[in-house]
């Protein structure tokens, strides 16, 4: 007789306890008890209660229908246990044997493996390495913290799928990532990451300065008109900020004919309000204070700035002024010269006609001369 540990219990009317082997089945449970002497069996088990640990049998079915099924696994109570099912290269880790068999028993579960990823470098040094994501299609970032590699999954599912199972592996351009640091003459620093071949915009708010950095095409493919690490580079690069500019203004090298332009920084930073807060009266009066200087330095900066305009406007119409006077100079000058060639043209044309009348009179006076001599 066999007692399940919910109280349910099966009976056999009888079973054979010669000293031979001797097989008997529980049905109900899904037991069977082997014995090697079956009278030894009886002479055991007679007049006395036994507890018997069954090992259980795990089964895995894939979503493809694949089934794999264990034999057995240890089942003890308070022990762990590792089913291996080699067929689908997955492992399930037990703390507890007895409690995996109980939930699991007569009802089959279902279970979402989380897969693994590995990443093989170009190079042996470092080698590969590998790690697990969460398999959900909320997008994530699997680390990869000692190759320094992240890969962004907005669908983890459809990535699996893509790669599981595929008879050749991936091969992935990665763009460099690169840090550009911009450093103004007071020593102040900003510095902003970048993905070499991707058109990028850096926006360096502490300076007021935006770059923009053209990408590649073909991001697999270096392109000779775009920024990448097989063409030009930005390291050893440095980008000089000075606040004052030289406008060459005039015709000499002199400070009379050159304008120097100077614009203060109106940032929030450069006019130090960033920092302001109205969490309370005495902050928003300190605030109110901040806002005030910094409203008079951009009225003072509006003000500069437009007396430079003018300034400009005003060099600007008087080179106007001076470039038509030289043009009006160098048109007298080239009216001039036509005078004097037309000129030096009539007196050669006079002395041409001149030679040509001496010469008929020169003759005329010949043929008289013979004339008379006839």
């Amino acid at each position: 007789e066999v007692t399940a540990p919910d109280g349910t219990v099966q009976e056999l009317a009888r079973y054979d306890s010669s000293a031979s082997a001797e097989t008997v089945s529980f049905d109900d449970f899904g037991l069977t008890v082997v014995s090697d002497n079956g009278e030894d069996t009886a002479t055991g088990l007679l007049d006395t209660e036994k507890v018997f640990t069954v090992d259980a049998r795990l089964e895995v079915t894939a979503p493809d229908g694949t089934v794999q099924e264990l034999a057995r696994y240890d089942s003890r109570d308070g022990h762990s246990s590792i089913a291996s099912f080699s067929n689908f290269g997955l492992h399930v880790d037990s703390d507890n044997a007895q409690t995996t068999a109980t939930t699991l028993l007569d009802n089959s579960k279902i279970f979402t493996v989380n897969p693994t990823l590995a990443i093989n470098p170009p190079s042996a040094t470092p080698s590969m390495e590998e790690t697990g994501y969460q398999f959900h299609d909320s997008p994530q970032t699997v680390n990869f913290p000692r190759l320094g590699f992240e890969v962004d999954a907005s669908d983890a599912p459809k990535m699996t799928t893509t790669l599981l199972d595929t008879p050749w592996t991936k091969n992935f351009f990665v763009p460099e990532t690169r840090e550009l640091t911009m450093t103004g003459e007071n020593g102040v620093q900003q510095s902003l990451e970048y993905r070499v071949g991707y058109d990028t915009t850096l926006n360096f708010t502490d300076f007021g300065i935006q770059l923009d950095i053209k990408g590649s095409p073909n991001h697999s493919t270096p392109s000779v008109d775009s920024y990448n690490p097989h063409t030009d580079s930005l390291e050893g690069k440095q980008i000089e900020i000075v606040p004052n500019r030289d406008l060459q203004v005039g015709a000499d090298n002199d400070v009379n004919h050159q304008l120097k332009l100077g614009i203060t920084s109106v940032t929030a930073n450069g006019l130090e309000i960033e920092n302001e807060s109205v969490v309370d009266i005495d902050l928003a009066r300190v605030a109110i204070t901040s806002l005030d200087v910094a409203i008079d330095v951009v009225n003072q900066e509006r003000s500069y700035l437009a007396s430079e305009q003018s300034r400009l406007s005003f060099t600007m119409s008087n080179l106007t002024s001076q470039t038509q006077n030289i043009e009006a100079s160098r048109s007298s000058i080239q009216d001039a010269d036509f005078a004097s060639d037309a000129m030096n043209l009539t007196k050669a044309q006079i002395l041409s006609q001149s030679s040509s009348a001496m010469l008929a009179q020169a003759n005329a006076l010949r043929q008289n001369i013979l004339s008379l001599i006839r």
